[in-house]
């Protein structure tokens, strides 16, 4: 009888206790959505002329500082909507027998604060910086030519909020906006070697996203 009272009272004890398993640790996120281009990938170069839009999936790995505080790495590759009409300075990705493909990749550092975690509604914010590569191919038979742009993403500013499925998952949307700047560009033609340099003109630009972001806390 008094082995079991103990029994008892250890895991009276236990339950008492509270539970900081969730407090820190790793987290993995994934998210999807549509992606806005705004301004110029070159001076006199707008960016939706190459891509009218995108669809992010977009990859968020890193530690929980806290309940609060989440710092990691983001990646995304974003498959984009040419723009055929506007494309490589227009007449081509529209012609007949021609096909245009384009993707974006985003990596980079960034640290989300949650400010309500134990809320059954989460809102949160984020800063990132990163780099980010966007190319566009043109196919015909067989034969393919390119442009590709990269540089540095100098912000990454984000909002969301998180509904807490179970103390591990979370879902909920999320916007975020981005600044960067492309600074080389390369030219692969059929045929021709490849030009590979600096931007001379280089220009601004900016994404708008938004979407769903699911959070496992592992």
């Amino acid at each position: 009888m008094r082995k079991l009272v103990a029994l008892i009272s250890i895991a009276a004890a236990a339950v008492a206790l509270p539970v900081h398993a969730d407090d820190s640790g790793f987290t993995l996120a994934l998210r999807a959505g549509y992606g806005i281009p705004m301004g110029d990938a070159v001076m006199a170069g707008k960016l939706s002329d190459g891509v009218s839009g995108k669809i992010p999936l977009w990859v968020d790995a890193g530690y929980r500082i806290d309940k609060s505080i989440f710092v990691g790495a983001y990646f995304q590759y974003g498959l984009g909507l040419v723009n055929e009409s506007k494309a490589l300075g227009g007449a081509v990705c529209d012609q007949p027998g021609i096909s245009c493909s384009a993707y974006t990749l985003r990596f980079g550092v960034q640290g989300i604060y949650s400010f309500a975690p134990d809320a059954s509604f989460a809102p949160w914010a984020g800063l990132g910086i990163g780099y980010e590569i966007a190319s566009l191919t043109a196919e015909q038979a067989g034969l393919s030519g390119s442009v590709t742009y990269r540089g540095f993403e100098f912000v990454n500013l984000q909002v969301g909020g998180d509904f807490k499925v179970s103390p591990a998952f979370s879902v909920g949307p999320y916007a975020a906006f981005s600044i960067g700047q492309f600074s080389n560009e390369k030219i692969e033609a059929p045929g021709l070697p490849a030009v590979d340099g600096s931007i001379v003109d280089k220009a601004t630009h900016e994404w708008l996203q938004f979407g769903v972001k699911g959070t496992f806390n592992l």
